[in-house]
């Protein structure tokens, strides 16, 4: 069962968290993707055990900076591109670094529990 929020148009809007969920989990991958490349390309005698417990836990943290910086920038992250949703903003102003970095934050420390299972 879908749950409706009224927006800034007065239109009414299903919250899928489940889609919003697989989008940030899509973004969480490419991005630790990514990170892991460039981490052992430039450190490439750092893959110890211990180094692989330093990128899980870095990974959703730095993910904080790098989805603010595409919020800010192009509005949207990959996986909100793939699976077709949208910042609803309540003003038609460009969404600012700090209101970004707040938000990404606050998923990170109340959504992803700050990445500890």
């Amino acid at each position: 069962m879908e749950q409706e929020i009224d927006s800034p148009l007065n239109e009414s809007i299903p919250v899928r968290p489940w889609v919003r969920y697989w989008a940030r989990y899509f973004d969480l991958t490419l991005f630790g993707l990514f990170y892991v490349f460039f981490t052992t390309l430039f450190f490439p005698l750092s893959f110890f055990q211990i180094w692989d417990y330093l990128l899980e836990a870095t990974t959703p943290f730095l993910w904080v900076f790098s989805e603010s910086f595409l919020l800010v920038f192009f509005g949207t992250t990959p996986g909100k591109v793939l699976l077709n949703i949208r910042l609803l903003k309540t003003t038609d102003k460009e969404i600012k670094i700090a209101q970004a970095l707040s938000r990404s934050f606050k998923v990170w420390w109340r959504g992803l529990g700050t990445g500890i299972p």
